[in-house]
Parts: C-alpha cells; structure tokens; sequence
C-alpha cells in the first residue's frame, strides 16, 4: 500500500520532522537502520545559544583559529584527507565568513531560535513531555581579559545578557578557578537533555499512530524526474507521496539521486561525572579563551 509520507532517519531532525507534519494532519512512516536508542542525536549537548552569540563562521575565525593552532590551543583538528569535499566545504566556510553573512545569519537564528523556544514550550506544555528544557541563560566564561572586556562593552541590553566578576561568576561556577576574567550570561539561551527529548519524542510519535520501523536499512532508492518514487530495504518496498531523507552527515542515499550536498562530519566528545551538591552548577556554560570554546554541560 502506497503510504503518505516516508521519512529516513530517526534522528532528532527526522523525529521532529514527523512531529510537525503529525501535527498538521499527515500520516507518517519513519525507517531507521538502528532501533533509536544511540547515535549523536542522543549525544549532543543540548544547549540552546540561538541568542547573543555568533556562529563559528564570524570574522576572524579562520587567523583566530590558526593562531591558536601555532599555539597548540586550537580546539579545531583537520586531518589532511584526499577527500575533495573537505577542501570545497573549508573554502565555502571562509567565504562565508564576512560581517555582511554574520548579519544575516544572526538575524536567522534568532527568528529560528524564537520559533524553535515556542515549539518547546508547546512540546512541555500541551504534549506534556519532559526533557529538562530550560530557559535559563547560557553563562560565556572568559580566561582572556581583553577578550572579555571587548564582549562586556557590547552587552547593552539587561534583559538579553549579564556581564558578571569573577566573584559573581562563582556564585554560578564554585569551583572555577582564579584564571577567569569574568562571565557574560546570556539570558534568552537555555538547554534541554536530548536523550530525554529523543525518547520522549518517540513515545508520543507512536501514541499519534506514527508508524516506526526499526533496524532496517534503505539499501536502494528509485527516483524519476527528480522525484524519489520507491526505496527498497533487504525486508520490503515502500511507495509514498513525500520521501525525507533526515540521515544527518551520511550523505550515501542522497548522492544515489545525485544530490551531493556538501556536509562533512565532526567528532565530538561527551564526560559524564559525579559532582558534590555544594559544587552543582546552576545552568550550562561555555569557557572561552580567545574564541576557543568548550561546552560543559551538567545534566539535571
């Protein structure tokens, strides 16, 4: 039977794919390879920072970045690769990396960011799922003065952003060291668990009568006049008005319909540890020492 709306992928963009078309009416069928207990969805560090601070592709990223690479501190490690599309995605990223793009790309996280807020809360609040989502700042801590001294100047609005001492950086952070310079809380921004989110996401999907296929693997994909009419897996075939290809940085079933976007993967890493109740942090933080960042985040 021909189905309505076929997505590939049971990431979080997949998952919430099918909760916003769900929403509206269609009925959705959602295949992944693995049974959607793992992957970097779940992995993720969940935090919200779609206010008050830039993308990676700012102005001066890319001299930053090999200075401090000189100075062994970069968090960035290319590895050289005969891989062409390395080579096209840097050069794309450097391009991109003006104040006329900053602008623009600023002024669309946060209209995605506020529309992202309002589809949470509605997530927590309507569909009663509980994934920790919290709007309660993402704190900047700064190691450099200068650096941090120049991000305070700009810090012009009370309700947005907080520019804190190192002793009332403390009060958040009391087992920081006296190294710091200072902190700048940025009050829209928050975090969620994403392990929580993914499964709660899941379970209300198939409360809603999404049907969800696990551990089974698109092998083949058939596609005429740019439209993808069948995929085929080792166990069926499946017909749909809509096909979404949701598979994050594995571009192996779009370069089969000859769409090579360019998307190269990263390698994050993620430390869960104990910590006494007198050294909790209040909310999630970023350490910054020039523009090296690190996320830290401390589950509720």
């Amino acid at each position: 039977m021909k189905k309505d709306i076929v997505i590939v992928g049971a990431g979080i963009v997949g998952l919430m794919s099918a909760y916003s078309l769900c929403e509206s009416g269609r009925k959705i069928t959602i295949i992944d390879k693995n049974d959607i207990t793992d992957g970097s969805s779940f992995g993720n560090a969940g935090v919200f920072s779609a206010f008050g601070k830039k993308p990676l592709s700012a102005p001066g990223v890319l001299f930053d970045t090999l200075k401090l690479m000189l100075m062994g501190k970069s968090p960035v490690n290319i590895h050289p690769s005969l891989d062409i599309n390395l080579y096209k995605w840097l050069l794309k990223f450097v391009l991109s990396s003006s104040a006329a793009r900053l602008k623009k790309t600023l002024a669309l996280f946060e209209r995605y960011g506020q529309i992202s807020l309002n589809m949470y809360e509605k997530m927590t609040k309507k569909d009663e799922m509980n994934f920790h989502f919290c709007q309660d700042g993402l704190l900047m801590v700064y190691t450099d003065t200068k650096n941090f001294d120049k991000k305070a100047e700009l810090c012009d609005n009370p309700h947005k952003c907080e520019v804190l001492s190192k002793s009332a950086t403390k009060t958040y952070i009391p087992f920081v060291n006296e190294k710091i310079a200072g902190s700048i809380l940025l009050k829209q921004n928050g975090h969620l668990d994403p392990e929580l989110l993914m499964m709660e996401l899941k379970n209300h999907l198939i409360a809603k009568g999404v049907e969800i296929i696990i551990n089974e693997k698109v092998e083949l994909i058939e596609h005429k006049d740019n439209k993808i009419t069948k995929i085929c897996t080792k166990e069926a075939v499946y017909e749909a008005d809509t096909f979404i290809l949701s598979t994050g940085s594995d571009d192996t079933l779009a370069r089969k319909i000859n769409n090579k976007f360019l998307m190269i993967p990263s390698k994050g890493y993620s430390i869960t540890f104990e910590m006494e109740e007198n050294s909790n942090l209040k909310l999630v933080l970023c350490l910054l020492t020039c523009s090296l960042q690190s996320h830290l985040e401390k589950r509720p």
